[in-house]
């Protein structure tokens, strides 16, 4: 999976609305991801997972997408990110 953004923020809204799309229209559950390039407009990754099999997952919330509503990335001792998303 490639994912492309004009900016590193919107990078990570793009990433996890695409690992979404992914849920949701190919019924595929993303659960490991090798990075294999990350730069500030562009991530690259493998992802792993499964099939949505009904008898096994069950949806409480329809998550629809990553917001930018009070969205923040940054670093102190680690990096950290606050993603308010859209149900």
């Amino acid at each position: 999976m490639t994912v492309t953004a004009d900016s590193r923020d919107a990078l990570l809204i793009n990433w996890l609305n695409d690992l979404l799309v992914v849920l949701n229209a190919d019924g595929f559950i993303p659960a490991e991801f090798d990075i294999r390039e990350l730069g500030e407009t562009q991530l690259v990754a493998e992802i792993a997972g499964e099939g949505v099999d009904t008898a096994r997952h069950a949806f409480r919330l329809d998550v629809k997408a990553a917001t930018y509503h009070a969205f923040e990335i940054g670093k102190n001792d680690y990096w950290y990110a606050r993603i308010i998303f859209d149900v």
